[in-house]
């Protein structure tokens, strides 16, 4: 309802939602944004009106194949009390398109800020009419599709940010100059939705038993092959977690990122049957930069099996608060032939987990213990090795749970090893 004062809420906001459709309607302020959405995936706004909005339009964060088409963004911003944000805020984000809309009329610092995303499309758009303060094109990461628009700006307004690491691109990858913009006429566009280039190009091996086997080089690949009934063969290297283009983004089918105090953690859920199998201890490597991230969290999965890499988290200086593997509410998990390195906390956190068999395996350097297990049955540890965990923290801690080492029961409370030797709890 329209009041003397301005708005703080928005008109529509979405939140982890799929499948989404909003056609020919009107979302209209003193709201500050017309559509808020975050991890929310599949999401198409057609033949819809967003107008008189005080901040902007759109804002999309962590989200996947979002658009907009035929539809009209008029009179957005604070007119004159100032500038607004960017009437397009995009944030780690993949598959974003602003497909035969107009906007016109709008006053804001920009037209689009697009924050590490990936496949922002502009296609078929008339851009006119509006006052951007800053640039109308704010990019960091990859590049941004644009084709078929018409723009219509000012003479004192510039199209790129300074300081934006990447120019637009045409539709075959071409980067596109202030001249090509200016002369770039409206055109009616085609828009199929995102792909994903990654699994594309994905070696996949039917077995006899039903799996699937992929084989993987990168960070970026072994996201992209995490499925249930996958075996993923890791080549040697180095695959940093951090660094790949979704990091903290909207995840896949079967993983998604929690934000920690100073990054995310990659947790893969729900899935059952998938197995990472590595080159080797100290050929394939899998790290973690976020100090107050684990490496990888499993929850609700089921027939896991890990073996022949070693993980931790990547040299720096201060302490961790990020474990190394997490288990959560999980059954019959395997980890064989790995190394689990600090600085995280701990090398194995398990909780309410049944049948983890822990095989040949190495936890050192980490900075309260070795593992530790709560709620959890059927955990074992065979030819196991701890050390070097920092201040002589070679532990093991069990809340209401049981284990056997090399055979040997072993009940509630901390657990005290030196190397392969079990010496007994600590009181």
């Amino acid at each position: 309802t329209l009041e003397p004062s301005g708005c703080v809420g928005g008109v529509l906001s979405l939140y982890a939602c799929d499948n989404v459709s909003v056609e020919n309607c009107r979302l209209y302020g003193c709201g500050v944004l017309g559509v808020t959405a975050s991890a929310c995936e599949s999401v198409t706004i057609r033949g819809t009106r967003i107008d008189d909005c005080s901040s902007g339009a759109v804002y999309a964060y962590a989200s996947s194949d979002m658009r907009l088409e035929d539809c009209e963004i008029i009179d957005c911003g604070l007119g004159k009390e100032g500038p607004a944000g960017s009437l397009f805020f995009l944030d780690r984000c993949r598959g974003f398109a602003l497909v035969n809309s107009e906007i016109v009329g709008n006053r804001a610092e920009g037209l689009l800020l697009s924050s590490w995303c990936d496949q922002v499309a502009l296609l078929g758009c008339r851009v006119e009419q509006n006052h951007f303060q800053n640039a109308v094109f704010d990019i960091q990461g990859r590049g941004v599709t644009v084709d078929k628009c018409a723009f219509g700006i000012r003479a004192a307004e510039r199209y790129f940010a300074q300081g934006s690491s990447v120019n637009l691109l045409s539709p075959d990858g071409k980067k596109l100059t202030t001249e090509d913009l200016d002369k770039m006429e409206l055109g009616k566009a085609e828009y199929a939705g995102p792909v994903d280039p990654v699994a594309a190009q994905l070696e996949k091996k039917e077995l006899e038993n039903g799996r699937v086997e992929v084989r993987v080089t990168n960070a970026e690949e072994l996201l992209s092959a995490i499925a249930p009934n996958t075996t993923i063969v890791l080549d040697a290297g180095v695959y940093d977690l951090s660094t790949v283009l979704d990091y903290g983004g909207p995840g896949g089918d079967w993983y998604f990122w929690t934000s920690e105090f100073d990054g995310y953690t990659l947790q893969i859920t729900g899935v059952s049957g998938l197995s990472l199998v590595g080159a080797g201890k100290g050929e394939t490597i899998l790290l973690a930069d976020p100090r107050y991230a684990a490496v990888i969290r499993f929850q609700g999965c089921e027939d896991v099996s890990l073996k022949g890499f070693t993980a931790g988290h990547s040299e720096a200086p201060g302490f961790c608060t990020g474990n190394v593997l997490d288990f959560v509410v999980c059954e019959n998990v395997s980890v064989e032939d790995c190394g689990l390195f600090g600085c995280g906390v701990l090398g194995i956190w398990g909780a309410s987990c049944t049948g983890l068999i822990v095989k040949d395996s190495d936890i050192y350097e980490c900075a309260n213990g070795a593992a530790e297990f709560s709620n959890c049955s059927g955990v074992s540890f065979e030819g196991y090795s701890i050390y070097d965990c920092d201040e002589g923290q070679n532990y093991i801690t069990l809340y209401a749970c049981t284990m056997t080492w090399n055979g040997q029961t072993i009940f509630d409370g901390v657990q005290e090893f030196s190397y392969k030797e079990y010496v007994g709890e600590v009181r």
